[in-house]
């Protein structure tokens, strides 16, 4: 069972900075990066694949990594895929 993931509403990052003793507050739109979509697989195998045009991931891989990092790092592997063209449809 493959279960698609909804989309995130995004918002505006809010960043402080801090200038010669002085707070500068300034608000960045965010724009969608890519336009994958993300899958979750009910799977007890430890994996994920990407074709061009979505990323999924098995349910086996989330129980398997121990952080959010672990995670972001399979998720920006399956992007690099999906950017360079790596995988043939």
């Amino acid at each position: 069972m493959v279960r698609r993931l909804t989309r995130a509403r995004v918002q505006p990052l809010q960043l402080d900075v801090m200038r010669s003793g002085h707070r500068l507050r300034l608000w960045l739109d965010a724009a969608p990066f890519c336009r994958f979509t993300l899958s979750l697989l009910r799977s007890d195998v430890v994996n994920a694949m990407s074709n061009g045009r979505q990323i999924v991931v098995t349910t086996g891989l989330m129980r398997f990594v121990r952080s959010g990092n672990e995670l972001a790092w399979v998720l920006a592997h399956e992007i690099a895929h999906n950017l360079l063209s790596t995988i043939k449809i």
